[in-house]
């Protein structure tokens, strides 16, 4: 198996599921923050940043492994877990202080950025950022459990992600 060529397939695929979820989600997405109205635009832009998307490629690498193609609920809950790993990207960028993901400026550093006439613009960024953050992370478990929940293996299926949320977590 050519690994690069079969990692770049699922990618464009990946890519163009994604487009579907953020159409259909950005189409009842209800504005959280009576500040900002760019809020899902926001996340949707980091979620895009040039990820590797391999956990939802080990998704569908399993369902492969079984002889089976992967379905659509293989790439809703690679959403789902792309989604979570965003969570948990931006919240280690608010932890760590880092400037940087991914080549671009951090969530809380474009947040800031808005700001910076403002004495508190990292304070006001970071916690822009951590609200998107949990936003990504409540997502990711709607995405999650809508994709699985007529789904044979849920109860196996969702104890595998809600154990991966706790080591994300702690």
């Amino acid at each position: 198996m050519n690994v690069p060529a079969v990692l770049g397939l699922f990618q464009r695929q990946f890519e163009a599921k994604l487009d579907v979820y953020f159409r259909k989600t950005r189409a009842t997405f209800v504005h959280v923050s009576r500040f900002e109205s760019d809020v899902f635009q926001i996340l949707e832009g980091f979620v895009r940043r040039r990820g590797k998307r391999i956990r939802p490629f080990l998704v569908t690498l399993g369902y492969r492994s079984s002889g089976k193609p992967p379905s659509e609920s293989a790439f809703g809950v690679g959403i789902a877990l792309e989604l979570l790993h965003t969570f948990g990207l931006i919240h280690d960028d608010i932890i760590d202080q880092a400037r940087e993901r991914r080549g671009e400026p951090a969530l809380q550093y474009v947040y800031a950025s808005k700001y910076r006439r403002r004495g508190n613009a990292l304070h006001l960024g970071s916690s822009f950022a951590l609200l998107i953050g949990d936003i990504a992370h409540g997502l990711a478990d709607e995405q999650f459990f809508n994709t699985v929940a007529k789904h044979k293996s849920r109860s196996a299926l969702t104890e595998i992600y809600l154990k991966m949320k706790r080591e994300l977590l702690f």
